[in-house]
């Protein structure tokens, strides 16, 4: 079922794709997923290279997180939203992630 194999996607994404430089902890239940993030190294690099604009670092994830379940759940209707981002001032980065509607992938 798609609940059992959102967390497991939410995981691989973060593992495969922004595991080096980020810190984050899981926290799962049932169909919904969230994710707090302590160190961004994107924000890092935008504060680096003295960007203007920090929120520039937070595209990577408002377009990488939803694109991320389309590939790894096509069928799945996930919904990721952020509702803190450190990169628009807040202290951490927070998402919840969560699987909507009917899905019925055979017991698979």
């Amino acid at each position: 079922m798609i609940w059992m194999r959102l967390p497991a996607s939410s995981q691989i994404y973060f593992q495969e794709v922004l595991t080096a430089g980020f810190d984050a902890e899981f926290t799962v239940e049932g169909d919904r997923t969230e994710i707090t993030v302590t160190r961004c190294v994107a924000l890092s690099g935008s504060e680096r290279v003295e960007l203007e604009r920090h929120d520039q670092a937070c595209i990577a994830c408002q377009a990488l997180w939803p694109a991320c379940f389309e590939v790894l759940l096509p069928d799945a209707l996930v919904e990721v939203e952020m509702k803190e981002q450190m990169g628009h001032g807040a202290p951490r980065c927070h998402f919840v992630i969560c699987a909507r509607g009917p899905y019925d992938d055979g017991g698979r």
